[in-house]
């Protein structure tokens, strides 16, 4: 993590440097960061989606720590940090741990 570092160089990072593209919203959908085109129905759906498996971990007394939505082509991994999802989109699923690790440089920034 750089020292002037900022939630939207963390995901230009992981854009450029492993080919990432991600978006950071609000855990209301609002989008706060995004290297994808998104709209706000789009990242309204997803945080509803990663909203309703909080409160199912938070029913059995868990905790979440992802949230992973499998298609053909894409893999759309969702990591609870505070208020927001930090959100990844990958086509393997070997690139999850990157988007674990750019996830940890966000945490102190969000």
């Amino acid at each position: 993590m750089e020292e002037t570092d900022t939630p939207e160089k963390v995901l230009d990072r992981m854009r450029n440097d492993d080919g990432i593209g991600g978006m950071i919203i609000r855990k209301d959908g609002k989008v706060l960061n995004s290297t994808v085109a998104v709209n706000e129905i789009g990242a309204g759906m997803i945080s509803s989606l990663a909203n309703i498996t909080d409160a199912m971990a938070k029913k059995i007394s868990d905790e979440q720590k992802e949230v992973e939505i499998t298609f053909k082509n894409l893999i759309i991994i969702m990591i609870p940090i505070n208020e927001y999802y930090f959100c990844g989109m990958v086509k393997e699923r070997e690139q999850k741990k990157q988007v674990r690790k750019y996830a940890e440089e966000a945490k102190g920034l969000l």
